[in-house]
């Protein structure tokens, strides 16, 4: 009878909140709350989230005796198809190949020799199991104003009918707050009227000339004018003056530009080759390649020392954005990249 090793851990992780497989490592089912998305306007259901620890290699027992109930067999044939399936994904690991758990994950070699897990987006929570994400949208509620005003007119009216009419002493007060605005206009008015007659009345009585100013010949346009001797002297000593300046300010200028330093030149632009992963395996190599492409990156891939170095191509101008650009692509593809030159003889 053909025993599916990894239909069984999947079954097995709805009842177990661990799956031990033995020689390889454990999977482990960490109950996650619901969670609220106020920017997307989602809700997520509450669900199990895997981890894998490759510590966790000491048989238990508790996957063996799921297949022995499941698939009608005897324990040892259970640990048999066990074994097989772990010496199977430790052949496909050393070659640098992905195993994958239909439902579960997929298990694979990083650039460091690590084991690395990527769950599914499966559901492992009972309770829970088979609920979509709810989206939401934030209630707008419109004010009623007609009842409002209708509410307003209602306390008033209560309040007039329980309240004794107000006596003269509180009629006056009431009277000028109603009036106010128009009390201050009319004062204003009257302040601009007072003003006007007190600076526009002035003494409108006639002066007579000035005596001075009578029986006085005027003067003759000579007697007003200087010397021509005298402002063609000037003339010539303010042009000489401008020449004088404008020389110097020119100096200045140029001394000025001859001390100011010339920019740096811009580096030029060059192109570094990042290895993401090693592949020895030419089909998972250009399975990654396709990753990196629909990624939007410049993917490479190039045979060195009998493997698929497998990266993009870089553009830069400083040795820094080198190194932000291998921040980026090491958590994101749980690696550690490396230049092409950085490699390994």
């Amino acid at each position: 009878m053909q025993i599916d090793v990894a239909q069984a851990i999947k079954e097995l992780l709805y009842k177990s909140d661990s799956v031990i497989i033995p020689g390889l490592g454990g999977l482990i089912a960490t109950p996650v709350p619901a969670s609220v998305d106020y920017v997307q306007g989602s809700v997520e259901p509450p669900s199990r989230k895997l981890e894998f620890n490759e510590n966790l290699v000491i048989n238990d027992g508790v996957l063996a005796r799921f297949i022995e109930e499941q698939y009608t067999v005897s324990f040892r044939e259970a640990v048999e198809a066990i074994t097989d399936f772990v010496n199977e994904a430790r052949e496909a690991l050393e070659r640098r190949e992905i195993v994958e758990i239909p439902e579960v994950g997929r298990i694979y070699l990083d650039y460091q020799q690590q084991i690395r897990f990527m769950p599914d987006k499966t559901n492992f929570a009972v309770d829970s199991f088979g609920l979509p994400p709810v989206n939401f949208k934030p209630v707008v509620r419109e004010r009623d104003e007609g009842a409002a005003v209708g509410a307003g007119a209602a306390a008033a009216t209560a309040g007039a009918a329980g309240s004794p009419p107000p006596g003269p002493a509180e009629a006056a007060p009431s009277f000028v707050k109603r009036n106010l605005p128009w009390l201050v206009g009319l004062g204003a008015v009257l302040t601009a009227v007072v003003l006007f007659i007190v600076f526009s009345g002035g003494d409108s009585s006639p002066k007579a000339p000035d005596k001075d100013r009578l029986n006085v010949s005027p003067k003759s346009s000579t007697e007003n004018q200087p010397p021509a001797d005298d402002d063609a002297v000037a003339e010539d000593n303010i042009g000489a003056m401008d020449e004088n300046n404008n020389a110097a300010a020119g100096g200045e200028s140029s001394v000025a530009e001859a001390e100011k330093p010339a920019p740096p030149a811009e580096p030029e632009v060059k192109e570094a080759f990042i290895v993401v992963h090693s592949f020895k395996n030419p089909r998972n190599a250009n399975n990654f390649y396709n990753v990196l492409s629909e990624a939007g990156y410049r993917a490479e891939k190039r045979l060195w020392n009998g493997l698929q170095r497998v990266g993009i191509i870089f553009p830069y101008r400083y040795t820094t954005e080198i190194d932000s650009m291998k921040q980026v692509l090491g958590p994101k593809y749980k690696s550690g990249p490396k230049l092409f030159e950085e490699l390994e003889e």
